[in-house]
């Protein structure tokens, strides 16, 4: 309920609906019921070897697992995209002093928000606003040109841009298109992390880019390109394209960790099963899987085992 109270966006308040509807625990759950058959097996085979019960194949039982496995890892990649639901994303301008941040922050909200003259270093510390885009929440931060400064208070703004840059979700690099590039800009290049970073070549309305860097040509000033920069930056956010209405994706990093260390387990079982490692090993581990699962939708594993167990196998008659 609080997800759906506190929804950021349009497809933030999707996914807390669909969570609310009990979507994502029905699907942990289908991991624990074929999980369980697993660890059933592997539990009768410890605790029970004078019935001589008859398992199955040994290929069958790494088969089914690593079939789960499969599920639980595509629900475990969908969290990068399930944090920027819940969360929103931090995107971050970032570029030399007048290269047009300012003015690039101004044209994507619409609004005169950062003071723009044709005076280097204007912007002294972090300027930070919220807006829509392609149904999610930004928080847009415009920083301060980045170069060697000697004035105090310009030296402290530069730090907190670099600091901003590297906490950021997502970084629109800016370069000026009418002008060749300097060595510090080169250098931003270089360090700057390129799965998280977007060039974007502005003020094309002077002159095309003088450098084959790929980017986004845009002319803040002019506003044109505008819609191009914003699909690349939707693209970059969605590499496997925005979640669709049936979508299942984690939004909590609890559940995150939780489904990570159930990952990890149940390949520490194949692996064991693979090996031939003890049986008291491999059903320890299903355990945990299981333990792991469990603390995101609240089962009994003990109890759901037993269960298979004496169902699977009819011991005792």
């Amino acid at each position: 309920m609080q997800e759906l109270i506190h929804a950021k966006s349009e497809l933030a308040l999707q996914n807390a609906s669909q969570q609310l509807s009990g979507a994502l625990s029905e699907k942990v759950k289908s991991f624990q019921k074929d999980l369980t058959d697993t660890a059933a097996i592997l539990e009768a085979w410890v605790d029970f070897p004078e019935e001589g019960l008859e398992f199955a194949a040994m290929d069958e039982l790494i088969s089914n697992l690593e079939a789960v496995l499969s599920r639980m890892e595509k629900l475990q990649s969908s969290f990068d995209e399930g944090k920027a639901l819940h969360e929103g994303i931090s995107l971050c301008l970032v570029g030399s002093p007048n290269v047009g941040k300012s003015s690039l922050m101004n044209a994507l909200l619409g609004k005169d928000r950062a003071i723009v003259t044709e005076i280097a270093g204007t912007t002294r510390d972090l300027l930070e606003e919220d807006f829509r885009l392609g149904g999610l929440h930004f928080r847009l931060i415009d920083t301060a040109g980045l170069r060697d400064a000697e004035e105090i208070v310009e030296k402290e703004g530069i730090r907190r841009s670099h600091l901003a840059m590297k906490e950021a979700d997502l970084i629109l690099l800016l370069l000026d298109s009418s002008r060749p590039l300097s060595a510090p800009e080169r250098k931003l290049l270089e360090s700057a992390p390129k799965e998280k970073t977007l060039v974007v070549w502005n003020k094309t309305d002077l002159g095309k880019p003088q450098e084959k860097i790929e980017g986004v040509p845009i002319s803040a000033k002019e506003k044109t390109g505008l819609d191009e920069l914003k699909n690349a930056i939707e693209k970059l956010i969605w590499k496997r394209g925005p979640p669709s209405k049936e979508e299942i994706v984690l939004t909590h990093s609890r559940h995150f960790e939780a489904l990570t260390q159930a990952i990890k387990s149940c390949k520490a079982v194949v692996e064991g099963l693979k090996k031939g490692v003890s049986a008291e090993f491999t059903a320890s581990d299903m355990r945990n899987c299981l333990n792991e699962l469990a603390t995101i939708v609240g089962t009994n594993v003990s109890e759901d085992i037993l269960s298979a167990i004496f169902s699977k196998f009819c011991l005792g008659k």
